[in-house]
């Protein structure tokens, strides 16, 4: 489908499939310890919400978007791709669109 391919890339995180909890579905789960351990920590100030809603009030236009239908529909930046590097039992994979969670 375009949204997964095959990599040689050796900066992988593991990926792991565990049971939905009340469910038979499994859930992915990525195991990013080791790479957050080794990231620097951003911060910056809160956005002011009033003001956005003040303006987005004033708007002429305004939308709805559902950002968990997104998901899997929206395509990362090329040069970002090998960001999405993963460990599968049938070999290391990227993503080519954004992932849930």
């Amino acid at each position: 489908s375009g949204r997964w391919k095959m990599t040689s890339s050796g900066n992988t995180v593991p990926m792991l499939l565990i049971p939905k909890p009340g469910s038979t579905k499994m859930r992915v789960i990525v195991d990013l310890h080791a790479r957050n351990a080794n990231t620097c920590k951003l911060s910056s100030p809160m956005l002011d919400i009033e003001g956005i809603k003040r303006r987005v009030a004033r708007a002429k236009y305004r939308s709805i978007i559902d950002g968990n239908d997104a998901y899997e529909q929206i395509r990362i930046v090329p040069e970002h791709v090998p960001r999405t590097a993963v460990t599968t039992p049938d070999g290391n994979m990227v993503s080519l669109v954004i992932q849930q969670g």
